[in-house]
């Protein structure tokens, strides 16, 4: 009773099955990333080797401490890791449209919208501010996702 889309779908063609290969790798490199990562500890083990190596580093300076990191790509967006993996997801997404997969879509929207809305920039930023003092300020002269050079204090974030 229910429609056999695949045998109407067209053959597909050699930039169609790179597009579909290179997606396909992306998301299963990430998805094992993320569970190898977070399975069985707490935190990323080459975080704690770096905190054991750095002890005297930025943070535990007390000039520095509660500071937020505001230079390099920091300065011109709060999160430049999600707008680069935005950009990977967008670029998977523009070479399967040139193969002719407009339907492919909805994956980096999807992501896009986990980074924005769901997850991503608003769990992470929903209690920084109670840990860093100087974060507001740093997020009223900072865009959340998109780069862009700071503002003044005094301005409104777009």
């Amino acid at each position: 009773m229910g429609v056999d889309y695949q045998a109407q779908a067209p053959a597909m063609a050699g930039r169609s099955l790179l597009a579909l290969f290179v997606l396909t790798l992306w998301a299963a490199r990430l998805c094992a990333f993320v569970t190898l990562r977070n399975r069985d500890r707490s935190e990323d083990r080459r975080y704690q080797a770096l905190r054991r190596a750095h002890s005297s580093g930025f943070r535990s300076q007390p000039v520095n401490r509660e500071r937020v990191l505001d230079r390099g790509l920091w300065r011109y967006t709060r999160h430049p890791n999600y707008f680069g993996e935005a950009c990977v997801w967008w670029g998977i997404y523009l070479l399967a449209l040139g193969a002719g997969a407009w339907w492919a879509l909805p994956s980096p929207m999807l992501v896009q919208l986990l980074l924005l809305r769901l997850g991503g920039i608003e769990l992470v930023e929903r209690d920084i501010a109670l840990r860093r003092p100087s974060y507001p300020d740093y997020a009223r002269r900072t865009n959340a996702f998109w780069p862009g050079p700071p503002r003044r204090s005094g301005s409104r974030p777009a």
